[in-house]
């Protein structure tokens, strides 16, 4: 046997968007015999399309936009307690899988065969407990998201790996280079289980297409939620060398900033070559970047009237220790040439509308889809295992997993409470509950919560939740709510290999929105498998006078599910 990989057009044509096509169609034919569609994925060939706001720091105080040049990446942007984001903090939801919100698989001889609303929602809190920590932010870099601050790669250059932007730095050292940086077109791929339920079955390695007869995928792209983010992290770098302009200009190539890039030597300077081999991926600079500088000019006996001005990285060159950064125009310093040029900073710039540096427009980000296809893995089998193939479908049973959604609203509240009838056969219960337009879930204030299945409590007291830790190092005893996610996702057939985490980092106050929004944390419940309908009660608490926000709620009903064949035909 051997993997042959097909890429199967959609119906539809680019460009898809938000504002342009939103839906597509892909079809399947039944003569592809058997597929592995456990590692076929939908691809998407797309870009991002960036602004960086409008300022006042062109050359004579001209109105121009920053540079574009920015790392964006598929992610839900950091919204906040008010549900008020800012599309510069990213959000992990899974990369490539947050741009479709439905998917429908349907089969030309049976009909509908697996159908996923919000599956974006979904996927982006589940998966993030079936991955370590440790591989979220690769396992994103490769799909064109972005993690979260607590995950970024440990390097000092703060810029996130993304796809979509190919940065130019030095390569050696003493060569400058001043060749813009590109965004650019790619390829991000989305696994084929956002696209059809059947993909993680336990026979999804060796699907039989040709018992199933023609396949038809439909794809609702997202276009509501915000799914793609700027991914810059905004620190000041000050480890700067002091400067004495030439010719009353700092920030060209006879006056460059120089970034002490590597440590002092033994005698206290920063001459000779003490740089590492492996540089590069260290070096929070690119050319095309856009920075705000500031400095002061000792001349002026403070900050000078040309601090905070917006610039554009245009050449970069690694000398003797330092880093010599040149701009696409200089800073005009105070008329006295030797004063020194002391205090100097330089921070990677997202435009805010009103902000410090003259922007009457805030950054934007958006994607734009050129093409969609599916990469179908199908197998290439023998005479012999054809044989065997067609026998075993004779007597065959793949077992997967339905799931089912139901959407309510939580209004503003600090003790919540929803009755839901559920269909007899049903294995798991999960909440989910994101602030208004958001795909990940929070605490959002939420302290304790309790399940009841036709008036019979599952606990004996309501389970607590919450931040495992804050600056005061008081926390939440949450040990029951770990229990019942383990069991969660036992009850699944998947193993739990992560805990929810907190959007910025456990230094931040309890009840702060670093702590309540954006972690992925879920209401989980085990079913006792009943061979009836039963009404289920949940109930969600905040402590005191805390209350939650208005937005919606997701309930998500699992069904084990089998599809068996007889005679070489599917019997539903």
């Amino acid at each position: 046997m051997s993997i042959k990989i097909q890429r199967i057009q959609a119906n539809e044509s680019g460009p898809f968007s938000p504002s342009e096509r939103t839906r597509a169609h892909i079809e399947v034919p039944s003569s592809v015999g058997f597929s592995d569609l456990a590692n076929s994925n939908v691809v998407f060939r797309m870009q991002m399309q960036i602004t960086n706001g409008e300022n006042n720091s062109g050359p004579g105080g001209s109105k121009t936009d920053a540079s574009n040049l920015l790392p964006a990446v598929i992610a839900q942007p950091h919204l906040n307690l008010a549900g008020v984001s800012d599309n510069s903090e990213p959000v992990r939801i899974g990369g490539a899988q947050a741009l479709i919100r439905d998917a429908r698989a349907s089969s030309s001889l049976y009909g509908q065969m697996s159908e996923m609303r919000d599956q974006n929602v979904i996927h982006a809190n589940l998966d993030h407990f079936t991955e370590y920590w440790s591989c979220h932010a690769n396992k994103e870099a490769y799909n064109g998201g972005g993690a979260m601050p607590t995950q970024y790669p440990a390097n000092p250059s703060t810029i996130v790996d993304t796809p979509f932007l190919r940065p130019v730095r030095p390569t050696a050292i003493n060569a400058a280079v001043a060749v813009n940086s590109q965004l650019v077109e790619c390829e991000v791929r989305c696994p084929m289980k956002h696209l059809d339920a059947m993909a993680e079955s336990e026979g999804a390695s060796q699907f039989p297409n040709i018992a199933i007869g023609d396949m038809t995928y439909r794809i609702n792209l997202e276009d509501v939620r915000p799914v793609v983010a700027i991914a810059v992290q905004e620190d000041a770098f000050d480890d700067f060398v002091n400067l004495t302009p030439v010719s009353n200009k700092v920030g060209d190539a006879t006056t460059p900033l120089k970034y002490k890039y590597s440590d002092a030597n033994s005698a206290g300077d920063l001459t000779g070559d003490i740089l590492d081999v492996n540089f590069k991926g260290n070096l929070p600079w690119y050319v095309g970047m856009p920075v705000i500088v500031e400095y002061q000019d000792a001349g002026l006996g403070g900050p000078g009237s040309e601090n905070n001005e917006v610039r554009t990285i245009s050449s970069l060159n690694v000398n003797g220790g330092v880093c010599e950064i040149v701009f696409d125009h200089p800073m005009a310093t105070n008329n006295n040439a030797a004063d020194a040029i002391t205090a100097i900073k330089l921070t990677p710039y997202v435009a805010t509308a009103g902000d410090a540096q003259g922007s009457t427009n805030a950054a934007t980000v958006s994607y734009r889809i050129n093409d969609i296809f599916l990469e179908l893995h199908t197998l290439n089998l023998s005479p012999q295992q054809t044989d065997a193939a067609s026998k075993a479908l004779s007597n065959l049973s793949i077992n997967y997993l339905e799931h089912r959604l139901v959407k309510k609203v939580l209004n503003s509240t600090g003790d919540y409470a929803e009755t839901l009838h559920v269909d007899a056969g049903c294995s798991n219960i999960a909440v989910f509950t994101p602030q208004n337009n958001g795909l990940v879930s929070g605490y959002d204030k939420a302290r304790e919560y309790r399940w009841s299945v036709d008036g019979n409590y599952m606990t004996n007291r309501g389970i607590r939740v919450g931040p495992d830790t804050s600056s005061t190092g008081a926390g939440v005893g949450n040990q029951v709510h770990k229990h019942f996610l383990q069991k969660y996702f036992g009850n699944l057939g998947r193993q739990l290999l992560s805990f929810e985490d907190v959007y910025d980092d456990h230094s931040q106050a309890l009840l702060n929105e670093a702590m309540e929004t954006d972690n992925h944390n879920m209401y989980p419940l085990v079913m006792p498998m009943l061979g009836s309908d039963v009404i289920v009660n949940f109930q969600l608490r905040c402590d005191g006078a805390n209350t939650m926000n208005t937005k919606e709620i997701y309930y998500l009903m699992s069904f084990p599910r089998a599809l068996n064949f007889e005679n070489g035909r599917l019997n539903k």
